[in-house]
């Protein structure tokens, strides 16, 4: 059970820096200023803190990205190292979960990125709010069933889904 709630926390918590980062690669006052408000901006990345985003090619931009989300990680596992031992949890046990779960998010939110670049934004009332990064396909039906199932989930949707998967296994074993 413990173990359970911080990989959730922790998948939210990453999450919920990294929607800030987004918003602070796009650009603008405001979204600097949101993640200031929430003081949330040395989390995310020094060099944004300094105002050194990359906003060059899309090298420097993903190499900008993923920078920023190892940054993200490490300060979600010190915040999780220090809440997690109060109860005597290593958080090693939910590291990889985490850590999956960025490099998902990560990839995810390349498309709907892409997407952004494209149109200059995003048109209120203008999507259907799912997910539009391409399945893994696979011969196995339930697999394959699973898979389509998964592309309209949110990435809290499929934590959730996956941690619940976690503790049907282990209550199996």
């Amino acid at each position: 059970h413990d173990v359970l709630f911080w990989t959730n926390f922790g998948q939210m918590r990453v999450e919920y820096l990294w929607e800030h980062a987004r918003w602070m690669r796009r650009g603008g006052g405001k979204s600097s200023s949101t993640a200031a408000l929430a003081e949330v901006t040395e989390m995310i990345s020094p060099s944004i803190a300094k105002g050194t985003i990359a906003r060059g090619s899309n090298d420097a931009r993903n190499d900008d990205a993923r920078a920023m989300m190892d940054n993200i990680c490490q300060s979600v596992f010190r915040e999780l190292t220090r809440d997690m031992a109060q109860h005597r949890l290593p958080v090693q046990s939910v590291a990889p979960a985490v850590l999956a779960f960025s490099r998902e998010l990560m990839t995810e939110r390349k498309y709907e990125d892409a997407s952004w670049s494209k149109t200059g934004g995003q048109r209120l009332g203008g999507g259907d709010g799912t997910n539009s990064s391409p399945s893994a396909s696979s011969n196995d039906g339930a697999a394959a069933a699973a898979a389509a199932a998964v592309v309209g989930m949110t990435p809290r949707e499929r934590a959730l889904a996956a941690a619940e998967k976690r503790a049907r296994e282990k209550q199996r074993d």
